[in-house]
């Protein structure tokens, strides 16, 4: 009986051994797979790939990831009936996240496979809602199948850790003013771009965003080319013709408050100082742009005009929002000297 039960011991441990073994060199192999993945890369080839032994034990990586779908992406880029096999295949090894879906719907997309890439991307977002890839995913899904009711749902739905996410809002909003035809009124649409704008005051694109929403892309680089022939005009000092091309500007494309700015601040060296305070005004009252620059240069000019009192008060809330040389010019006419 003990040599029966000493024999069972040692298949038990010479199995569990061999299991381990695997499983150690499996982890092993996951590195640099998990490493691309995470980067978002796929550098390494298919002739790498293979290279490796590919022991299916386990056949997840230890953050859920089937071992197939990882394996998979690489064959998508030379052999992509096996890769989208290996994705398929790869499902049943886990079926609660949607990882193997949402690359099947990614790969449908660049396909130009609409159909399909609704299908699995829709899966995919489904199992993992939260998840930002299986919903940048989905959303481009949703607008090559310009089913846009659901588009605004998905986008509405947004977990609250992504509610301030930059890239989907980028995406959204570019998507739905792609759709959006120029002569359209879309007041969900406007709301969501001033929105954006508010939430992400630095970046120029939601601004670029709702021009093109609102005057289409030709006239966007009309006035774009006007301005930046106006700045070389600033740059050689030719003031008078600056102004004479930022001023050409703001009558096609009125939503740009740089624009207005430049018109300000080139009025503001040529001594015009009403203009000045007019131009950085229309910054100040119509756009709600934090950088303290209109601020600075109608904080000057009222001063240059004797207002210095309310010259001052401008220039301070320029301090506030940070905008460089604002204290100098605070100590230079806001700070009482002492005699």
């Amino acid at each position: 009986m003990r040599p029966t039960i000493i024999s069972i011991y040692f298949v038990v441990l010479s199995f569990s051994l061999v299991v381990s073994f695997l499983t150690y060199k499996n982890f092993q192999f996951q590195i640099p797979l998990v490493y691309e993945l995470n980067k978002n890369d796929l550098k390494l080839g298919v002739d790498q790939i293979n290279e490796f032994t590919f022991p299916f034990l386990p056949t997840i990586t230890a953050t859920g990831v089937p071992m197939k779908a990882l394996k998979g992406r690489y064959y998508l880029k030379e052999d992509k009936y096996h890769g989208v096999t290996l994705l398929k295949e790869s499902i049943k090894d886990n079926p609660h996240i949607g990882f193997s879906e949402a690359n099947l719907a990614l790969f449908y997309l660049n396909a130009d496979r609409k159909d399909s890439a609704l299908y699995y991307s829709k899966i995919a977002y489904e199992k993992l809602p939260q998840n930002k890839f299986h919903i940048q995913v989905y959303f481009e899904s949703l607008h090559q199948n310009k089913i846009y009711t659901t588009f605004d749902s998905v986008f509405n739905n947004l977990p609250s850790f992504l509610k301030k996410d930059e890239f989907l809002w980028k995406l959204y909003l570019t998507r739905r003013v792609q759709n959006k035809k120029l002569e359209e009124k879309d007041s969900i649409l406007t709301q969501k771009i001033d929105e954006a704008i508010k939430l992400f005051p630095s970046n120029y694109e939601f601004i670029l965003i709702n021009k093109i929403s609102k005057i289409g892309l030709e006239k966007v680089n009309e006035a774009k080319e006007l301005f930046t022939t106006g700045n070389e005009y600033f740059k050689n000092q030719e003031f008078e013709k600056a102004k004479e091309y930022f001023e050409k500007t703001v009558t096609i494309d009125t939503y740009d408050f740089s624009y207005f700015e430049s018109i300000a601040g080139v009025n503001y060296v040529l001594k015009d100082y009403e203009q000045a305070i007019k131009y950085s005004s229309i910054v100040i009252d119509s756009f709600d742009i934090p950088n303290g620059k209109s601020h600075y240069i109608k904080g000057l000019s009222l001063i240059q005009l004797g207002k210095k009192s309310e010259g001052c008060t401008y220039l301070n809330r320029s301090d506030q929002m940070n905008y460089p040389n604002a204290k100098f010019q605070i100590k230079k006419y806001c700070t009482p000297q002492i005699k």
